[in-house]
């Protein structure tokens, strides 16, 4: 997978989210932290594939942050380890990622050396959530990130819908 597309592609939905975001929320200030309420709890979920999401949102008034984000992906390999002729596949479990609110957008970039990378972005709406994940990295046997390997997989980004429970 082409990271470069993969993150351009997200970018491409962050601003259509940020902008929708932005006409939706214009004077709608004044009832922050009624909104606020609406959003914070335990969500769960999954994309249309079945791979599952699960995080918390918490927080204070306009201070919200999405805690424990966890969720598995399905991901394409750069190698073809059991020798078939076409990539490995693996569902790669990220165990947990953390991010700020802002007006119900979450942008999360979370990248900790040259070959892995985490972006996950989108929208939390009165306990409903429409993320889009972005994954690439090292991945042991089991689909855990891994430093070394052994193996390398990207997804180009897969949409999970959330609910608040």
């Amino acid at each position: 997978m082409n990271r470069f597309y993969a993150i351009l592609a997200a970018a491409v939905l962050l601003l259509s989210i940020s902008a929708s975001a932005a006409f939706a929320g214009h004077g709608s200030h004044a009832s922050g932290h009624s909104a606020a309420k609406k959003i914070k709890g335990h969500y769960t979920g999954a994309s249309a594939a079945g791979h599952a999401i699960s995080f918390d949102v918490k927080g204070h008034g306009s201070k919200l942050a999405v805690e424990n984000l966890a969720v598995d992906v399905d991901t394409e390999c750069w190698d073809d380890f059991d020798q078939d002729g076409a990539p490995d596949t693996l569902i790669a479990h990220v165990p947990s990622l953390d991010g700020n609110l802002r007006d119900g957008v979450l942008d999360i970039y979370f990248a900790p050396d040259d070959d892995t990378e985490y972006v996950v972005e989108g929208k939390i709406v009165k306990g409903k959530a429409r993320l889009n994940v972005v994954v690439g990295g090292f991945w042991d046997a089991n689909g855990f990130p891994s430093l070394s390997g052994p193996f390398q997989c990207d997804n180009w980004g897969d949409v999970y819908k959330a609910k608040r429970h």
